[in-house]
């Protein structure tokens, strides 16, 4: 009977499960030739494959759930790697292949493109409800866009279909599907937003207070983040104005247009306080002359020739701060969700601050406080990422048993993730806490690596671990007589010894000419490390007196023993 047993690579069986289209990993260059041959015998198969990319450059494939900080401090604690850094995704500087991307000119006005390219996929979803005419429900452009929880206020139903046009078209403003090689691109490009369309104008474009107050209380019991009212009159309502500022007060940034009777009257929603109030510009950034211009105004954003869905997958160019307030609109949703805890004062604070400035300097009636511009105000909310860290200092030299405290400092002084994953190269020299407090514990050269948790930024101090000074002052203890020739000394300390620092210069026993004696030494674990016992290899000589010294021994803190001890001993003759 005989047992066939057969083996495999850990990593293979592994592999076996995991894409090979992958790409996630690390990317490494060693420092020399030999280095990747056998760096992955110390990953603990943390690394299930590894793909070269060019001389002495590989990525790292890494099994899911590996720590990457970790990981990189690792490989950069080993002393052969060069470079580390994580496999980043980037992509093409291309525009939407929407076919009337090309027309929509207000896009790179406001800067909708620079605030994709920022913000990537970090976008969490969002919903804005429209509160307006309907939506298209079927337009190929919006399809994916919808929340199914809409409503038809007007008709108290279920039917949000768009007769009239004008819902569909702030939806697509807002929400349009980009980069689908239809129609347009809305302004918040491929990020996941919904909208919530709210029923309250009918096919004449004409509603009722009542239906817009029963759109927002519904609006705020769905829980949506941005509420976009292209609509108003100049008619103030005390009941209207609560059920908003409840709206508000809930955490519902509400957007509304101006109003086209280009004057100065106030026009309501956008007139009450806590809404944003958007204004519209022409081509040539002037105040389009329908755009009303009073006190109340925040912002403007185009609103002359704006390409815009239309309901039966048409499309149509549009007027009026209708069409300019869902810019603003869907630049408050992006910075929604981006920072989900971002409240509407916030909200209206960011898009304030961070358009630029036409018209006389500061804020005034035609302009507010410039045109939106969503990069700049996505660049507000979106974590400030490290490019590069330091260490201060860079090189030291200290003593066994001494602490250094190194400092870490970040590029860009601002940067928001400033966690760090600190590593010795040799822990036999010096260990460092995840404070980047650094404690000597032996003598020689080590390495002390920073690794920050964003972007896997390295920096390194080198220190050099001296020994300390011989003890100038002993402590004599009170000598032995008549002491057995086998006899292991017991020493017990009042904390826990570090046991790499016990050695022959610093507990050992010399004879009377100043000789060494070969000793051993025992560590009871059962004691805590705070006993050591040092016995002789071989019997004392009888009759002879002997030393015992004590000095520069290291606690396991990283004290140093303040005084030497000293202790004469001499050893028993046997009766003859």
């Amino acid at each position: 009977m005989g047992v066939l047993l057969i083996t495999c690579q850990a990593g293979d069986i592994l592999a076996a499960n995991l894409s090979i289209d992958n790409k996630d990993g690390l990317i490494v260059q060693y420092r020399d030739n030999d280095a990747a041959a056998d760096m992955l015998k110390t990953m603990d198969f943390q690394v299930y494959r590894k793909q070269n990319l060019a001389a002495n450059v590989d990525l790292l494939k890494l099994i899911p759930g590996t720590n990457r900080q970790e990981m990189m401090a690792r490989l950069k604690k080993t002393g052969r790697v060069k470079y580390v850094e994580e496999n980043k995704r980037i992509r093409l500087h291309r525009a939407p292949n929407d076919p009337y991307y090309i027309q929509q000119w207000a896009l790179p006005v406001i800067r909708a493109e620079a605030a994709w390219e920022v913000v990537g996929t970090t976008a969490r979803p969002v919903v804005v409800a429209v509160v307006d005419s309907g939506i298209d429900d079927k337009h190929d452009d919006l399809i994916n866009r919808i929340d199914s929880r809409g409503y038809n206020f007007v008709e108290d139903n279920q039917d949000i279909f768009d007769w009239e046009g004008h819902g569909t078209a702030v939806s697509s403003i807002i929400a349009a599907q980009t980069d689908n090689r239809l129609g347009i691109a809305g302004v918040n490009g491929q990020n996941p937003v919904k909208i919530l369309p709210l029923k309250t104008i009918d096919i004449d474009g004409y509603g009722y207070i009542s239906d817009i107050i029963k759109a927002i209380d519904y609006a705020i019991e769905a829980e949506v983040d941005v509420i976009n009212l292209s609509m108003g009159s100049d008619r103030y309502s005390d009941i209207e104005n609560e059920v908003i500022q409840k709206a508000i007060n809930c955490g519902i940034t509400v957007v509304a247009s101006a109003g086209n009777e280009g004057d100065s009257r106030y026009d309501y929603p956008a007139s009450y306080p806590g809404v944003i109030s958007v204004g519209a510009i022409d081509r040539q950034g002037n105040p389009a002359n329908f755009s009303n211009h009073n006190d109340q105004v925040d912002v403007v954003a185009p609103g002359v020739e704006i390409k815009a869905c239309r309901p039966g997958n048409s499309y149509d160019c549009l007027n009026g701060t209708s069409f300019s307030a869902p810019m603003v609109t869907g630049t408050a949703a992006m910075l929604k969700s981006l920072d989900q805890s971002l409240q509407p004062d916030a909200i209206c604070k960011i898009i304030q601050e961070t358009s630029y400035d036409l018209g006389s300097p500061g804020r005034d009636n035609y302009y507010g406080y410039g045109v939106v511009d969503m990069g700049r105000a996505v660049l507000q909310v979106l974590p400030v990422r490290v490019k590069a860290i330091q260490l201060e200092p860079s090189q030291a030299q200290i003593t066994m048993g001494e602490t250094l405290q190194l400092k870490a400092t970040f590029d860009p002084a601002n940067s928001n993730n400033r966690n760090l994953a600190w590593s010795s190269d040799n822990e036999q020299i010096a260990v460092v806490n995840n404070q980047g407090m650094v404690r000597a514990v032996g003598v020689g050269q080590v390495s002390i690596t920073a690794v920050s948790e964003d972007a896997g930024r390295a920096a390194t101090c080198s220190i050099t671990v001296v020994a300390p000074p011989p003890s100038r002052e002993f402590i004599t203890w009170k000598s032995r007589e008549d002491v057995a020739s086998n006899r292991c000394w017991h020493i017990r300390f009042s904390l826990p010894v570090n046991i790499s620092s016990i050695n022959l210069k610093t507990i050992y026993i010399t004879d009377r000419q100043g000789n060494l004696l070969p000793v051993q030494y025992l560590i009871s674990p059962e004691q805590d490390a705070s006993v050591v016992t040092i016995a002789p290899v071989s019997n004392y000589t009888p009759g002879e007196r002997f030393t015992l010294w004590i000095k520069n021994v290291v606690a396991g803190d990283g004290r140093i023993l303040q005084h030497g001890i000293k202790m004469d001993f001499v050893i028993t003759v046997p009766d003859t």
